[in-house]
């Protein structure tokens, strides 16, 4: 007797009393005590086993023991590699398929919502702040829900069938209520930094749109129903990741600005010079190595921007008849492109030749303006040589009439007074030269 109970006291092993904090005993299926975790796993509100588990983890790790018909899978399970974390996972995961309770609140999913919870959020509607609910009061036609943090649009918003223009910027949005396409007299709608990976369907039925902002969400493509959208003027998609052109724009007739920067596009199609109302393209921020030719065919464009592309060289833009203000800065290219005087240039070295440009614009001007100047004095002088010769000749005539001097005395005083009068005039032509003269080097030297 003394020898079995001796053998027992051996084989069980010592608990010591001081354990680390939090940490509790737990028991083998045979009863035996087993060593706690140095580090026991701490439940947070974000593990996926939800919220409850943190305040039933002891008492579901303590109180609750395996079946007796399975021994041998439960020591496997409770003892396995995974640790305190898997075995906590596998007495939370019994408990909540024994308590209907529990799983119908939803600790059973890994999403921590169930089904029912899915469809009771879809079915909640967005409560509005007071000021929001003022302006549908007062039946004003614009709308402003940007920074609202809407996760879906009010259904009060779709009955507002007065609205025009509807600012819905900057939420957690990633599409919209079938009912929206009732508002039909919206032309300006704003979606843009949402959370849309596809363009909602009942926004490309909104016939009378005008302008339509979707820029930093999550696009690639467009759906074939947004060519419905025949008066769309202007259309912002940037900071998306499209990697091809939507050739749904193309059958837009009077689209005139095309907001595209920040995306992933290499080239554009060549069908692209039948858009004639475009008149402004933005393209920075892409992946372009090369200008597209086909812009060189839209000489009715008058913006173009491909700032921060791969771009080593551009071509002669002179063709470009419409052209007014052309982007270039942040590629490759050193040189300045060559484009008409008339258009404004932004990039490396366009200072430089704006500031050359209006030098010789002025020195075109000042010397213009100093020709002008000598013929109006040189027609001033000859009309002052015409007066006085008139004067010369009258008062000859009277002196031969009353038989004064000789003729040959009257034309060498008269000979000889207007070659004095010559050397005046030039002499003083000569000094109004050099004094311009010194004005323009005075200027020169200024600038």
């Amino acid at each position: 007797m003394l020898v079995l109970l001796t053998r027992c006291v051996a084989e069980t092993p010592r608990v010591s009393r001081r354990q680390a904090p939090g940490s509790r005993r737990r028991y083998s299926s045979a009863g035996a005590v087993c060593q706690p975790t140095a580090k026991p796993f701490q439940a947070t509100e974000r593990s996926p086993l939800g919220y409850r588990q943190k305040h039933l983890r002891g008492s579901i790790a303590e109180n609750t023991a395996p079946p007796a018909s399975s021994t041998a899978d439960s020591r496997s399970l409770l003892g396995g590699p995974q640790g305190r974390r898997g075995r906590l996972h596998v007495a939370v995961s019994s408990v909540v398929s024994t308590q209907p309770e529990l799983r119908e609140g939803g600790m059973g999913n890994s999403g921590g919502k169930g089904k029912g919870g899915e469809e009771q959020e879809e079915g909640e509607d967005e409560e509005l702040p007071y000021e929001v609910e003022e302006q549908l009061a007062s039946g004003d036609d614009t709308l402003d829900l940007c920074f609202r943090k809407l996760r879906r649009l009010p259904r009060r918003v779709c009955g507002c069938r007065h609205l025009e223009k509807l600012y819905a910027s900057n939420n957690r949005l990633r599409g919209l209520p079938e009912g929206f396409s009732e508002l039909e007299r919206l032309r300006v709608l704003a979606l843009d930094f949402n959370k849309m990976f596809d363009v909602p369907p009942p926004v490309c039925r909104l016939e009378n749109i005008t302008r339509l902002y979707l820029g930093s969400n999550r696009l690639t493509t467009l759906p074939p129903e947004f060519s419905n959208l025949l008066n769309l003027r202007c259309l912002w998609m940037e900071n998306n990741f499209f990697r091809r052109f939507p050739r749904q724009l193309l059958d837009l007739p009077v689209l005139k600005s095309l907001q595209l920067g920040d995306n992933r596009l290499r080239s554009l199609p060549g069908c692209l010079a039948r858009m004639a109302s475009l008149r402004g393209l933005w393209l920075y921020g892409n992946r372009f190595e090369e200008l597209p030719r086909v812009l060189l065919r839209m000489e009715l464009l008058e913006i173009l921007d491909v700032d921060r592309n791969k771009i080593s060289s551009f071509p002669n833009l002179t063709r470009l008849a419409g052209l007014k203000l052309f982007s270039y800065d942040h590629n490759p290219s050193k040189a300045v492109p060559k484009a008409r005087d008339s258009v404004m240039l932004v990039g490396e070295g366009a200072e430089e030749l704006r500031q050359a440009r209006a030098e010789a614009a002025e020195a075109v001007a000042a010397a213009k303006a100093e020709k002008e100047a000598l013929e109006a004095e040189a027609l001033e002088a000859a009309a002052r040589g015409a007066r006085g010769y008139r004067g010369r000749g009258t008062a000859i005539h009277s002196i031969l009439k009353n038989g004064g001097l000789s003729t040959g005395q009257l034309e060498g005083s008269g000979g000889g007074g207007g070659r004095r009068r010559r050397r005046r005039e030039s002499s003083r032509m000569s000094l109004i030269l050099r004094k311009r003269r010194r004005r323009r080097r005075r200027r020169e030297r200024r600038l």
